[in-house]
C-alpha cells in the first residue's frame, strides 16, 4: 500500500508557515472537522452526558466534544497507555470530567472498557486496524453500546474502488502539504471505501447517517441510532 509523504507544497513561502486560523495549530489538518463533528451532534439541541472516544490516542476528538458540551463527561480509551500522559496534559483543563481506560484493541468496543448506553461513541482510523469485514464488525459492536438516540462518529481514511483514482488522491495530498493522519494500516487488504463504511452503518442498524466532511481520502461519518 502506498504511504503518504509530508511534503511542503511548491507554492509555499520560505520560512515558518503561519496558521490561517490563529486558534488552530499548524500541522493539525483535522482540527476543524473534529469541531464540525461536535457541532453537528449539537445542532438538534442534543446534550450528551457520556462521550467515549475509542482509540483516542492524544485525545483530540474527545477534546472537541468536551469543548462543545460543557456538561458532558468524557472517557479516553486506547489500547495502550503509551500516549496517556500526553493525553492527560491535553485534556487536563477538563479536570475530573475525563476518565482514562486502557482497552479496545483494534477499535474493538465489545469488551467491558466501553460502557453501555453511551450518548456519543467516537473513534478514528478504524481502517488502520480492520479490513472491510472487520469494519462491519466494528460498527455492529459500537451500535450495541449506544443509547437510543445516541451518535456514532467515525473519522477515517477511505479507499477507492478504482486504483487510478486512489493514486490521484495520494498524489494530490502531497501537493497540499497534508500529512498521512493516523497510524499506518496493520493489514495488507484494501482500505474500506466510503460506500463500505455506509453499508457497515446500515448493517449495524444505523440508517440515519451522513458523510459530513471529506477531503482527499479522509472522511467524517456521523450516524444516529434510532430512539
Amino acid at each position: 500500500m502506498t504511504q503518504l509523504k509530508h511534503i511542503r507544497p511548491a507554492h509555499a513561502p520560505a520560512g515558518p508557515m503561519e496558521p490561517l486560523i490563529p486558534y488552530v495549530a499548524m500541522g493539525d489538518d483535522l482540527a476543524i472537522p473534529r469541531r464540525i463533528a461536535a457541532a453537528v451532534v449539537a445542532a438538534d439541541g442534543f446534550q450528551p452526558r457520556p462521550v467515549v472516544d475509542v482509540g483516542s490516542f492524544l485525545g483530540e476528538l474527545l477534546e472537541a466534544f468536551l469543548d462543545q458540551f460543557p456538561n458532558a463527561r468524557g472517557q479516553w480509551t486506547d489500547a495502550s497507555d503509551n500516549s496517556q500522559p500526553i493525553a492527560e496534559k491535553r485534556l487536563g483543563r477538563f479536570g475530573d470530567r475525563v476518565d482514562y481506560r486502557v482497552g479496545c484493541p483494534g477499535r474493538d468496543s465489545a469488551d467491558d472498557t466501553v460502557p453501555d448506553n453511551v450518548d456519543v461513541l467516537a473513534t478514528s482510523w478504524v481502517s488502520s486496524h480492520r479490513d472491510v469485514e472487520g469494519t462491519k464488525e466494528f460498527y455492529l459492536g459500537a451500535s450495541k453500546r449506544l443509547a437510543p438516540g445516541g451518535w456514532l462518529v467515525v473519522m477515517d481514511h477511505v479507499g477507492y474502488a478504482d486504483p487510478a483514482w486512489e493514486q490521484r488522491i495520494l498524489h494530490a495530498r502531497e501537493g497540499f502539504h497534508v500529512a498521512f493522519e493516523g497510524p499506518p494500516p496493520h493489514h495488507d487488504k484494501h482500505i474500506p471505501t466510503r460506500d463500505d463504511h455506509l453499508a457497515a452503518f446500515a448493517s449495524a442498524g444505523i440508517t440515519d447517517v451522513a458523510v459530513v466532511w471529506e477531503s482527499l481520502g479522509t472522511a467524517l461519518f456521523i450516524g444516529r441510532r434510532s430512539a
